[in-house]
């Protein structure tokens, strides 16, 4: 589960706006080291989801509706 996505060029800011938003007792860089966060550039999402299939055995992710939109790029990509 992606409980974290979004496809973004500041992926810090967003780790640390949804921190913020979440009352989260993490630091920006533990959010986007997390197996459960998918945030970054398209490129580095699509490099975080092979990572997660080869470290963790993931083959499909799931995640919030709310991040669907900037996802499907990235998830459409990979099926081409």
């Amino acid at each position: 589960m992606a409980y974290w996505a979004e496809v973004t060029e500041h992926p810090r800011e967003a780790a640390a706006r949804r921190i913020a938003e979440r009352g989260l007792a993490l630091t920006p860089e533990q959010l986007l080291d997390s197996p459960h966060a998918l945030i970054g550039p398209a490129g580095r999402v699509r490099e975080r989801l092979s990572e997660l299939r080869e470290r963790w055995g993931f083959g499909a992710v799931t995640a919030y509706e709310a991040d669907l939109p900037s996802l499907l790029p990235v998830f459409a990509s990979l099926g081409a």
